[in-house]
């Protein structure tokens, strides 16, 4: 079985300074991977931050997200992921 676990998660506002934590016992629980149909050997899961997480792109600008994912398959494994988003409108 293979899953996917967000240890932590932190949301970093660029213009207004917020800086929200996310810690694991808040997260949830284990997302599976389900198979992409028609795209062989992928393979997705989709993991939701459980607070409302808004974003107003006119006030705060850039985005930084900070994810501590863990991929459980034939071992254990951990990766830092960092997301970096813009505003579509300024």
């Amino acid at each position: 079985m293979t899953f996917k676990v967000c240890n932590q998660a932190r949301g970093i506002t660029k213009k207004t300074n917020r800086d929200e934590h996310y810690r694991g016992n808040y997260l949830g629980s284990k997302a599976r991977f389900v198979p992409v149909p028609g795209e062989e050997g992928k393979a997705v899961a989709k993991f939701k931050i459980p607070r409302n997480l808004v974003i107003l792109p006119r006030n705060d600008c850039e985005f930084e997200l900070h994810l501590n994912v863990g991929v459980c398959a034939k071992g254990k494994k951990s990766k830092l992921l960092l997301f970096l988003l813009g505003p579509e409108s300024k």
